[in-house]
């Protein structure tokens, strides 16, 4: 939010769509009670053009298949969590994901092979990186292909995910630990 008015200013055609509900969802709502939502349209809601910003609230998942595949920057900045079904989605969408450098998207995204990683307050670099990738959607579709790839490669799941759920449940209906049937993540160079 705090890159949107920088990027609307810079991209006069641009449109945000910002996707998902108020409530309390992965991590910790701010302390005095409201939403994010809400925090954030006090900071730098008067510098936005609200004609072309839109907050969908939730919307079905193939509402948000479709607009993962037509966006042309996905912007994921999430803190230290879990990797989520979204990302994972959006990247089967061939959709450009520009996201914050913190783990878990760092398992995963690649900067500049698969992504964009960015630090996650350093919202000036967001905005630059987002004004760029919009002025020159061409330049990004390696990046959204081997995005692509990645998801296949490492999530599809009849090849990848189903099969390590059933050797996990195998291990431990045979007594094993279930760390013996599932290889150890890679680790970055």
């Amino acid at each position: 939010m705090r890159a949107l008015p920088a990027i609307l200013a810079r991209r006069p055609q641009a449109r945000a769509v910002i996707v998902g509900g108020e409530e309390r969802g992965y991590g910790r709502m701010p302390a005095d009670g409201r939403s994010w939502k809400a925090v954030m349209m006090e900071e730098v809601g008067a510098k936005l053009d609200m004609a072309r910003v839109h907050f969908t609230g939730r919307i079905p998942h193939e509402g948000l298949v479709a607009l993962f595949r037509l966006t042309r920057a996905h912007i994921y900045y999430t803190y230290p969590f879990v990797l989520s079904w979204s990302l994972v989605e959006a990247m089967g969408c061939e959709a450009l994901i520009i996201g914050s450098d913190t783990p878990p998207l760092a398992e995963v995204m690649r900067d500049g092979e698969n992504g964009i990683l960015l630090p996650f307050f350093d919202h000036e670099r967001l905005a630059d990186a987002v004004v760029e990738a919009l002025a020159h959607p061409d330049r990004y579709v390696p990046l959204r292909k081997a995005a692509r790839r990645t998801m296949l490669e490492r999530f599809d799941l009849h090849a990848h995910c189903l099969p390590k759920q059933v050797a996990l449940f195998d291990a431990v209906l045979e007594g094993r630990p279930g760390t013996d049937a599932i290889p150890a993540p890679e680790t970055a160079p």
